[in-house]
């Protein structure tokens, strides 16, 4: 595989994060270790995949509501199902920095009346992001500790997402980013809005079982970049600050 290259000059790049990728490789708990492809639950800093056909039930509260440091920052990719529907009040609560996703296949869905609960720690309180009201939350959708609930994100006539808006943690303001890639040329161009100029991004791309294709650095600026020789299919971009702005795309190569 070719490593990633700028065709702006102005791209520096970094070494590579080292957080662990997870991936549920079956239905189940989420604190079951037989969930998961590592053979244990996920844990502060791992990117999370539940991928397409897997659902992954939420039961009670994996993660203490009155210690936040407790908790962990995640990055929760769901092209499957994240599942509150056992009975009981099922609550989900994540540490600042942690950003869910959901991808058009994707959903987090309750069969309950009770006050599902999926909150974010901002820094000084929990931003509650979901309550069980609407039942199912389809993506495409993102909720990070920012956020007034799950947001919906832009998709073109091809079903690939061009633009999303969400409300950045550490500003006091709603913020939007474009992602747009050419599936012919592989060209993608990242256009930031002005207060991410200087940030690091961390690259990473993902096929839809949550492996790790490619993954690196770089400071934001405007940036049109060329992927790395991979085959076709569908896979999925995912940008993120350090600073706790994320970015994701799904992508089809066509050739």
């Amino acid at each position: 595989m070719r490593t990633l290259f700028a065709i702006c000059a102005s791209l520096m790049f970094s070494s590579p994060g080292i957080a662990a990728n997870i991936t549920a490789k079956q239905n189940g708990d989420w604190t079951s270790a037989l969930t998961w492809d590592l053979n244990r639950t996920p844990v502060n800093n791992d990117v999370v995949f539940i991928p397409v056909g897997i659902s992954v039930r939420i039961v009670s509260s994996p993660y203490p509501k009155n210690d936040p440091a407790a908790r962990p920052t995640l990055t929760l990719n769901i092209l499957g199902t994240l599942d509150f529907s056992d009975p009981g009040n099922d609550k989900f609560y994540l540490d600042i920095g942690s950003v869910i996703q959901v991808y058009p296949e994707g959903k987090i869905l309750t069969t309950n009346n009770n006050p599902e609960i999926i909150a974010i720690y901002n820094g000084s309180y929990d931003n509650t992001v979901w309550s069980g009201d609407p039942n199912i939350i389809r993506g495409p959708a993102i909720a990070n500790s920012g956020s007034l609930g799950f947001l919906n994100m832009v998709l073109s006539q091809n079903h690939v997402i061009e633009r999303t808006t969400l409300r950045a943690p550490k500003y006091n303001s709603t913020i939007s980013s474009s992602l747009i890639f050419n599936s012919y040329t592989r060209a993608l161009h990242f256009k930031p809005e002005q207060f991410l100029n200087n940030q690091e991004i961390s690259i990473s791309v993902f096929d839809l079982n949550g492996n790790l294709i490619f993954q690196n650095k770089l400071r934001a600026t405007n940036q049109v970049l060329s992927l790395p020789v991979i085959s076709t299919g569908i896979f999925i971009i995912q940008l993120k600050g350090d600073r706790g702005f994320i970015l994701s795309k799904k992508i089809v190569i066509r050739r």
